[in-house]
């Protein structure tokens, strides 16, 4: 789940992920959130088969306005950021 804005910022987005058991939602990971203020990350999220993997696209990347891919690994609760 993307949020294009977030803690008052326009485009600092955040991403967040959960699972579904019996018609309830439930947090499975902590909250991803962008770098940058007008980062907009979460425009694209791309999660592996398994879940332990997500790819998250921010279209802008500070004043320079160049786009952002981070990869996350799920580790437990966390997602730790890869390279």
């Amino acid at each position: 789940m993307h949020s294009p804005q977030h803690d008052g910022y326009e485009g600092k987005g955040s991403v967040y992920e959960y699972s579904v058991n019996d018609k309830n939602w439930s947090d499975i990971g902590d909250e991803i959130s962008s770098m940058f203020p007008s980062e907009q990350l979460g425009s694209v999220v791309a999660l592996s088969a398994d879940g332990s993997l997500v790819a998250i696209s921010g279209l802008r990347k500070g004043d320079n306005h160049e786009g952002v891919v981070r990869v996350f690994w799920k580790y437990q609760k966390q997602h730790l950021r890869l390279g």
